[in-house]
This record gives C-alpha cells, structure tokens and sequence, in this order.
C-alpha cells in the first residue's frame, strides 16, 4: 500500500511511532497470553505427578504395613506358649509396629461356609442370618447354583444366560466353582452392600463341605451354634490339637489348628495413616517358603469385617 502510495502520490507513507508502539503492545501481551498459559500447565502437571507420587508412596507404605501385620499374625499364631499364643478365633487384635497402629483379625477358610462345596440349605441359612428374608433367600441360592452348575438349566428362581441378557448383562454364568468370592458380586440380586455383609461368612478356599465351628468368626460361630445345632454333617466341633503340621513336615504349636494348611484369612487395618487401610489375605502355611507361609490370595479396601474385641486385649 506504502509503494503504491508513493507512486501516485511522489510522498513516503511510514506508519506512526503510536501505531508501532500499538502493535508491540499487541505482540507483547499475546506473549504474555501464551507463556502464562504455558506456566499453568506445567503447573498443574507438576502438582498433579506430585499427588500421584504421593499417592504412590502412601499406597506402598500401607501395603509394607499390611505385609508386617500378616507376617506378625502369623508367627504369634506359631507361639509354642499357648497363654501368649494367638488364636484364629476371628477376633481383632490392634498392636503397635514402630510409629504405626495396626489392627489384624485371623480365622480359619475352614471356619466359614465353602461356596462351591456347602449345601444349599447352608448356603441359604448364610444368606438369611445377614438379613435377606426366606423368599429371597431361596431365589439367590437358585442363582448361586446355576451359575456352579455345568448345564443350562435353569433352577425354579435362579439365573442360566437367558435371564442375563434379559437383565442387560453381557456375560452369563461360568458352569464352574466360584473361583474367588468376589465373582458372586456377578450374580444377579448380589448388591454390594449385600457383598461385604457375606465376605464375613463365606470362602472358596476351605475345600470342605463342612464348617469347623471352633475355627470361625465370632458372627459365624454365633449363628452357626444357634441355628444349626445337631447338624454334625454340616457344622464340625472340634478342639484345638497342641500342634500342627504343616507343608514341608514341621509342627508347630500355638492357635493355628491343622486347618492352618488349607487356609488362614488375615484381615489387617492400617489405622494410623491419614487414610485408613484395609487389606485381607488368605494365607497357606508352608515351610518350604522363606517366611514360613504364602499368601494366594490378596484384596485391598472395600472390605469391612465386624469388629470385635479381643478376649485378650491388645497384643503387641
């Protein structure tokens, strides 16, 4: 426009010192614009990797303190001084670990209802003391079956894949053993509620039809004694033996009865961080492992057992 300017009109046209100082100004405050856009975000991504390693940091703590307390519990269970001696009685014990407060609770999968190997009626009176009523009960026991069962027929209340995809689910029942409890959150009429309430009283781990009474939670015990008195092909009775065998041939004495091998269920809270931890572990007694036990199988959080008071007191 300047050189078209010129010709015509023989004059130099040049923009104005104002004009310059205007387009600067312009320049200067997009700069501003993006660099303050650019410092935010570093910002933002900076605290957001600090929350996470922070996170990381507090999660790997509590799963140390979780380990200590189930490595804790395990060699008090081991005690050969019975007075002193854990039991795997289901009862929470809090004890101290360096700075650290901590609450374990240990029983026997032997001690609770086998899913894949108790009976109906069993199976169906652990639904009813947790609170579902009689009719309920009997339409989730329906279900439980046809989802263990190998064929594709349905029970009178229960559940095969027609009434899944009825239902909206994209999956139907396995025709197979419950291979870890929390699969019965995929039965139909299981809430999550419902869920954490029979954690208390069931397992996939026992391997036995019956249930070892003496090895149970307090709230099993309780209404196994009240509700299944004389039921000796159902619910077992049996004392603590002075020692027990464990895989790899040494005996140990202490709480651990010889259902120690099949399974032992530890429950650890972490109470002492600034968000509580839970954990539950079941546990295998073996000495041909370097700690003298495995752990096959491990939750985190979500799981909330009863508490109760240990006959003892705290142990530390």
């Amino acid at each position: 426009m300047s050189n078209y300017l010129n010709r015509v009109f023989g004059f130099v046209v040049r923009p104005s010192k104002q004009a310059q100082s205007g387009v600067a100004l312009v320049v200067v405050l997009w700069a501003l614009v993006l660099l303050t856009t650019i410092a935010a975000s570093v910002t933002v991504t900076q605290r957001a990797e600090i929350d996470l390693n922070r996170s990381l940091q507090r999660q790997v703590q509590a799963r140390q303190l979780a380990n200590a307390g189930i490595s804790y519990a395990v060699l008090m269970l081991q005690l050969k001084d019975v007075e002193h001696a854990w039991q795997a009685d289901g009862n929470l014990r809090p004890f101290q670990f360096g700075e650290h407060r901590l609450s374990v609770a240990v029983y026997e999968e032997q001690g609770l209802v086998d899913l894949n190997r108790a009976d109906v009626q069993l199976i169906g009176k652990a639904l009813v003391a947790v609170g579902i009523d009689n009719k309920a009960s009997s339409a989730l026991t329906d279900a439980i079956e046809d989802w263990k069962d190998k064929d594709d027929v349905r029970r009178l209340q229960g559940a095969e894949e027609r009434q899944y995809r009825e239902l909206g689910l994209g999956y139907g029942p396995v025709n197979g053993p419950f291979r870890d409890l929390a699969e019965l959150r995929l039965v139909p009429g299981v809430t999550a509620d419902l869920y954490l309430k029979l954690r208390e009283m069931l397992t996939v781990d026992s391997g036995r039809a019956q249930v070892n009474l003496l090895a149970s939670p307090p709230a099993v015990r309780s209404w196994l004694s009240s509700g299944l008195i004389g039921s000796g092909d159902k619910v077992r009775r049996r004392a603590h033996p002075s020692s027990v065998a464990t895989r790899g041939g040494v005996f140990f004495g202490g709480g651990a009865t010889q259902g120690a091998r099949d399974g032992l269920r530890i429950h650890v809270e972490v109470v002492s961080l600034e968000t509580p931890y839970v954990a539950q572990a079941t546990v295998v007694l073996d000495n041909r492992d370097r700690r003298g036990f495995r752990i096959v199988k491990w939750h985190e959080a979500g799981v909330k057992f009863a508490r109760q008071t240990a006959h003892d007191g705290p142990a530390g």
